[in-house]
This record gives structure tokens, sequence and C-alpha cells, in this order.
């Protein structure tokens, strides 16, 4: 067990900060008024479907 722990405590970096913006983080919005919209719209749908028959399996 020790071994296995110290074989993860070695892929674990500490992270830097790098002084980005949080605002930079915000999830990406999509204009009402967006030409790609309905595209990106049915892959959200079909991601999610996807994903819920994932978790089901």
């Amino acid at each position: 067990m020790a071994k296995k722990e110290a074989d993860l405590k070695a892929d674990i970096k500490a992270t830097k900060d790098r002084g980005e913006s949080i605002g930079l983080m915000e999830p990406l919005l999509i204009g009402d008024d967006s030409r790609h919209r309905a595209a990106l719209t049915d892959l959200i749908i079909e991601l999610a479907q996807k994903s819920a028959s994932f978790q089901r399996s």
C-alpha cells in the first residue's frame, strides 16, 4: 500500500498561480443571434443523451 501512495504522490504536482483573471475561466455563452447556435445546441443535446446512456450502463 505504501508503494502505491508514493507512486500517486509523485504524479501530483503543485499548481502555479499565473495571475489569470477568474473571468477568463467562466463558461462561454453563445449569443441568441449567433449563426452557430442551432448546430451547437444539437451537439449539446446529443452529448447529454450519450452521457445519460453512459451513466445508466
